[in-house]
């Protein structure tokens, strides 16, 4: 192996769990039967947070926004690309 991939292999790792880390210690406090969401120390397996996430309506109305923000953005961003990759598409090749 070169130096190069070495570093490009180890790069590619680090920003990958920079990137997914957090998600991944956020599922697992999810399951954690604590008073606070941790990871450590595990107490008991429990589904108890999505039920106090379903019963505050603040949390239930910021999520709704959320997808509605969503859907816009995605009803707004899937044909100015597909015009963009359309137009992009029909420039001539060098």
């Amino acid at each position: 192996m070169t130096r190069n991939t070495l570093f490009g292999g180890a790069y590619a790792i680090a920003f990958f769990t920079f990137l997914f880390g957090p998600l991944v210690i956020m599922v697992i406090t999810a399951f954690n039967s604590s008073r606070f969401p941790r990871v450590v120390p595990w107490e008991c397996f429990t589904t108890g947070w999505f039920g106090e996430l379903l019963g505050n309506a603040r949390l239930m109305d910021g999520l709704l926004n959320s997808v509605i923000i969503g859907l816009g953005v995605v009803a707004l961003a899937v044909p100015i690309g597909l015009a963009g990759a359309l137009a992009l598409s029909e420039l001539p090749a060098k």
